[in-house]
């Protein structure tokens, strides 16, 4: 089994729900940025992705990681998503939260009723940014579920796994080191979506020595399965966790 610094952890299957690994995953954590992917699921609800925002100089200046928005500039809420997503901006998540709800008490309002309709039951969120300690707890478990959830959305699908992008005339680079340092990441589709097909790809041999073993496979049978032909992403993510165990 890997090895893992986390305190918490868990590996979910993003269809089915299926757990193939966990570690402490009721147990209760402090939150920190996580909380942004709920940031970005309720901003949808609430706001078009080609709204414009013009920025309020109080949502400026927000310590920590940042898109570094300018007063009085307009930029859409697309690209307030970007920068939510791609740098984790706080400076982002302050606007985006002002814009849907009127201010950021109310935004973290509309997070917890979201959270409970999810069933995220041990989980409590205090602001839309991770920026406060007090009030904040999520367990991985309940992370997870919100995982799946946002990923139903096509616009946050796409925006997580997008390297770099340019937004509001500025270069963005994921911070998700995951997209960078693992090997053989497989060509997506153009909307990026978890639950459509991908190229197999580098997942070729891997998962020819597995198939028998997991049942996952594609085409007809294991002897179809080739380089060309297609498999989803919640294969995809049977597949990394048979390599991390390899």
């Amino acid at each position: 089994a890997p090895t893992l610094s986390a305190e918490a952890a868990i590996l979910v299957e993003p269809v089915t729900g299926q757990v193939l690994f966990e570690k402490n995953a009721d147990r209760p954590m402090k939150a920190a940025s996580t909380v942004k992917i709920l940031t970005a699921l309720v901003a949808l609800e609430h706001l078009d992705p080609a709204q414009e925002v013009t920025v309020d100089p109080a949502w400026t200046g927000i310590e920590g990681s940042s898109m570094y928005l300018r007063a009085g500039e307009t930029v859409t809420v697309k690209d307030l998503l970007y920068g939510l997503l791609l740098v984790s901006g706080n400076d982002a998540a302050t606007a985006l939260a002002c814009a849907a709800a009127g201010s950021v008490a109310a935004f973290t309002e509309l997070m917890n009723r979201k959270a409970s309709a999810l069933g995220m039951a041990d989980s409590r969120f205090a602001d839309p940014c991770g920026l406060v300690s007090e009030g904040h707890r999520v367990t991985a478990r309940d992370m997870a579920t919100l995982t799946r959830a946002a990923l139903e959305n096509a616009l946050i699908a796409e925006i997580v796994a997008t390297k770099s992008a340019t937004a509001a005339d500025r270069s963005l680079v994921n911070h998700n080191k995951l997209l960078w340092r693992y090997e053989g990441e497989p060509e997506a589709t153009p909307s990026n979506n978890p639950f459509t097909d991908v190229k197999a790809g580098a997942y070729y041999e891997k998962a020819v020595l597995w198939a028998a073993e997991t049942g996952v496979t594609a085409g007809t049978s294991a002897t179809t399965f080739s380089p060309d032909n297609t498999c989803t992403r919640a294969q995809v993510v049977t597949f990394l966790y048979r390599d991390m165990n390899s």
